[in-house]
């Protein structure tokens, strides 16, 4: 049994948000030492982390001023300069997941594609435009109904469209259509993975979407799928991982359809939205599994301690400094967990905390939760100041 000062690690993170912060606070429990990379000196994470740094996630310079000061650097969010992270790998420094992955996740054809040579199933798809600005559902190459998804950029239902019509306007940028798939629900699986080959699956997380924004509203575990659909999940979503040679935390959407199909909608290799639940109902949250991941440590174990429900606290209406409402009525609630996020400002349909909900049954959660969202509030207050000397 060797000795090991701490910190018994550093590790950079490539952002700076609400993922960066609960990576973070998990970090400070492990006795690992962060240091974080954002362009703006306000996101959540800075004040978190041991470390901060203020530059571009496209600056090679500010990443290699990173690396300087990590053991590994790993990621929050997917999009950063991958030729130079590839450089650093190259001259020794361990970037996980690697900038490979980053470079095929990123780009939603290029992750389809990798996903389709590995037999990982998925709905049929087909490259669009490689600029779209002209382009109509009449020169798509499939007649719609289908699904049009921007290779680049997208995140929380942006770029993502449904074509019904062959007059709808489609979504500017190169792009790829899908086939709509008959979806009976969609599920998250959280996959770890270490460099030496370690590998566990949660159970399956049903998530439910605003229909109109299609951002993520809520997520339940268990998932309430048969145990056999429930295995299959986390079948294919390990193949996907092992597909792309993801390390640390991969978050793999799935689609259950209609006639029993699993099939992969996409991967985040990260911490995901999916995943906040674990950190109570799980006997190892998301974000201590991605760090025990990337440093190779013995992942912990993925059982389901509690039913939850996690709820998205999204910003209301009006854009402003954050106020509330309905804060001591939620905190009386049993076994209502509250994460907000210290972002400034709130913006309607922005992701301002999370709201998880444990109990021994989902239906109990269910109902406490139900009784949550009817009571709390997150809004923009006109007058956007800081008061009590908080941020």
């Amino acid at each position: 049994m060797s000795e090991k000062r701490l910190p018994y690690a550093r590790v950079g993170i490539v952002g700076a948000g609400q993922l960066g912060l609960m990576l973070c606070d998990a970090a400070r429990r492990l006795g690992i030492a962060t240091c974080v990379l954002d362009a703006d000196s306000d996101s959540p994470a800075f004040v978190r982390a041991d470390e901060a740094i203020v530059g571009d996630r496209f600056d090679p310079q500010a990443l290699r001023k990173l690396a300087a000061a990590s053991d590994v650097i790993t990621f929050e969010i997917e999009h950063a300069d991958t030729e130079t992270l590839a450089d650093l790998q190259a001259s020794g420094t361990a970037v996980r997941p690697s900038a490979t992955v980053l470079d095929t996740v990123r780009d939603k054809w290029r992750q389809r594609a990798a996903l389709e040579r590995a037999g990982v199933p998925g709905p049929n798809a087909l490259l669009w435009s490689e600029e779209g600005d002209d382009s109509s559902p009449a020169d798509a190459p499939l007649d719609p109904p289908f699904v049009q998804k921007l290779r680049f950029g997208g995140y929380d239902g942006r770029g993502v469209k449904i074509i019904r019509l062959e007059d709808d306007k489609p979504l500017p940028g190169a792009s790829l259509v899908e086939e709509l798939v008959d979806i009976r629900c969609e599920v998250a699986v959280l996959v770890a993975r270490t460099p030496s080959g370690q590998e566990l699956a949660y159970p399956p997380v049903r998530m439910e979407f605003d229909p109109e924004a299609n951002i993520c509203t809520r997520c339940l575990l268990p998932a309430g799928l048969k145990s056999d659909v429930a295995e299959r999940c986390r079948t294919v979503a390990i193949e996907a991982v092992r597909a792309l040679g993801a390390v640390g935390i991969c978050a793999v959407e799935l689609f259950v359809t209609g006639d029993g199909r699993v099939l992969v909608n996409e991967l985040a290799p990260r911490p995901h939205n999916s995943g906040h639940l674990t950190i109570e109902a799980s006997a190892t949250g998301q974000f201590e599994q991605h760090l025990r991941a990337i440093l190779d440590l013995p992942l912990g174990s993925v059982d389901t301690v509690r039913a939850a429900v996690m709820v998205n606290v999204l910003g209301g209406d009006s854009t402003g400094s954050p106020a509330v409402s309905g804060y001591e009525e939620l905190l009386a609630l049993p076994e209502a967990h509250l994460h907000l996020y210290d972002k400034r400002p709130s913006k309607p349909g922005r992701k301002m905390g999370h709201l998880t909900v444990c109990a021994g049954r989902l239906e109990g959660a269910v109902e406490i939760a139900g009784r949550a969202e009817a009571l709390f509030r997150l809004n923009g207050h006109s007058a956007d100041r800081r008061e009590h000397g908080t941020r």
